[in-house]
C-alpha cells in the first residue's frame, strides 16, 4: 500500500467523517491518512509536532500510554488539569490551564480524548462549545496551538444522565484561527469493531481556510515521510477489509446493533453504581459513553 494508505479508503473515511460530524461540513480539512491504528497516529503526531521539553496539556484522567509516547519517547512534558467539576467536564479549569501553560511558550499542544479512556465521559454540547472557544481564544492571544483529538471510541454515545455531544471536537476547531491546528486521530478498531486489524487515520484541520489546501498538502507529505521512515506503510490486508466494509450497505445497521449492545451494558452499570448502598465504598465518576467507567475508592 502507499505510505499514506489506499486512496479509495482515504476517500471513504472522509465521507464517513462528513456524514457523522455536521460541524465538519463546509470546512477545509485534509484527506485522512492511514496509520497502523490510533497509537501509531499518536506517534506520527509526535514526530510532526512534539519536541523535547514541549508542553502537552491533558486532563488528569488520562490513558497512561500518552506518557510513554510523548514523555519517554520524545522528552516532552505532560501537564494536567482537573477533568471533572461536579457531574461534568471542568471547562473553567481547562481554560485556566490553557492560559497558565501557555505562559512563556510560543507553542502549546493539547490532547483531548472523547469518549474518554479511562472515564467513559463525552462532553455535553455546551461543554464542547466551551472547550473549542477556549482553544480559539488562547490561539487569538498568540499561542500556536496544536489540538489533537483522540476519537478512538467515537460513535459509542449512550446519553446516560443527560445528552452528550455526538460529534468530534475536530469540526468545532477546524478553521477557527490561524494559530490553531486541529489534528484528528481515529480508526476502525472500535468504530467498526475490528480489534487487531490496526487500521487508523490522522486528519489535519488547519486554522486558516484560505491556506488550508496548501497546508494540508505539506502536512500530507511530511506525514508520508514519517510513516515511510518508521514502518514503511500500514497493512494492505487491513485497509482492504475496512474499505470493503465501508462500502457494504449493511454496515450502518451492523454498527448500530453492536453499539446498542454496549449501550445496554453501560446503562445497567450506570443503574447499579448509583445505588446508595455503595456510597460508603466508592463514588462513581460521571460516565456516559465509550468502553469504560471509573470509581473513586474511599479508603
Amino acid at each position: 500500500a502507499p505510505p499514506a494508505g489506499r486512496q479509495t479508503l482515504r476517500e471513504r473515511w472522509r465521507e464517513k467523517l462528513l456524514a457523522e460530524n455536521p460541524a465538519m461540513r463546509g470546512k477545509a480539512f485534509g484527506l485522512p491518512i492511514v496509520t497502523s491504528a490510533l497509537t501509531h497516529g499518536l506517534a506520527v503526531a509526535g514526530d510532526l509536532f512534539v519536541g523535547e521539553n514541549d508542553r502537552i496539556l491533558l486532563p488528569d484522567q488520562l490513558w497512561g500510554n500518552y506518557r510513554l509516547t510523548y514523555e519517554v519517547r520524545l522528552g516532552a512534558e505532560i501537564a494536567t488539569f482537573p477533568f471533572y467539576a461536579g457531574s461534568g467536564f471542568h471547562t473553567e479549569a481547562f481554560a485556566k490551564a490553557l492560559a497558565d501553560n501557555a505562559q512563556g511558550r510560543d507553542k502549546l499542544i493539547v490532547l483531548l480524548n472523547f469518549p474518554n479512556n479511562p472515564t467513559g465521559y463525552m462532553p455535553t454540547p455546551a461543554e464542547g462549545v466551551a472547550i473549542a472557544d477556549a482553544l480559539a481564544a488562547q490561539a487569538a492571544k498568540g499561542t500556536k496551538t496544536v489540538a489533537i483529538t483522540d476519537d478512538a471510541y467515537f460513535g459509542l454515545f449512550y446519553h446516560l444522565g443527560e445528552p452528550s455531544m455526538t460529534e468530534s471536537l475536530f469540526g468545532l476547531l477546524t478553521g477557527r484561527h490561524p494559530n490553531l491546528l486541529a489534528v484528528k486521530l481515529d480508526g476502525a478498531a472500535k468504530g467498526l469493531f475490528v480489534w487487531g486489524l490496526r487500521c487508523g487515520f490522522i486528519t489535519f484541520g488547519p486554522g486558516d481556510p484560505a491556506s488550508a489546501d496548501a497546508v494540508c498538502e505539506v502536512l500530507d507529505a511530511k506525514t508520508r515521510g514519517a510513516i515511510r521512515g518508521a514502518l514503511s506503510n500500514s497493512p494492505m490486508l487491513s485497509q482492504t477489509l475496512v474499505e470493503k466494509a465501508l462500502e457494504t450497505s449493511s454496515i450502518a445497521d451492523e454498527r448500530k446493533a453492536k453499539a446498542e449492545t454496549l449501550r445496554e451494558r453501560a446503562a445497567k452499570v450506570y443503574e447499579v453504581v448509583q445505588q446508595p448502598k455503595f456510597r460508603e465504598t466508592y463514588d462513581p465518576y460521571p460516565f456516559n459513553s465509550g468502553y469504560f467507567m471509573c470509581v473513586k475508592v474511599k479508603g
